[in-house]
């Protein structure tokens, strides 16, 4: 047999459990921001607005290090992964529509 879940937006949601945020270090002068496009149209341009908003609101320029993916199904492989994480203190990819 199915299970049918209804969600009702006129009925409120239980409260949850209070969580904590992770541990944040202060980012350090000179900061890196990884890119990782995806590979669609418009992702590269989307991820420099992103870019460009998260140094206004930290007050400081950023340095950028940017992937391409060929095409949105293709996967970066582990040596990417590891280099971009090595380079990058925050690293914005662009995963779906």
């Amino acid at each position: 047999m199915t299970l049918i879940r209804v969600l009702r937006p006129d009925v409120p949601e239980p409260s949850r459990a209070a969580m904590n945020l992770a541990p944040r270090r202060e980012l350090p002068d000179g900061a890196t921001i990884g890119l990782i496009a995806n590979g669609k149209p418009l992702a590269r341009e989307l991820l420099a607005v992103l870019a460009d908003e998260i140094a206004r609101r930290l007050e400081r320029r950023l340095e950028r290090v940017w992937l391409e993916k060929p095409s949105a199904s293709a996967q970066i492989s582990a040596e990417e992964a590891g280099s971009m994480a090595v380079r990058a203190h925050i690293v914005i990819s662009g995963l779906g529509d």
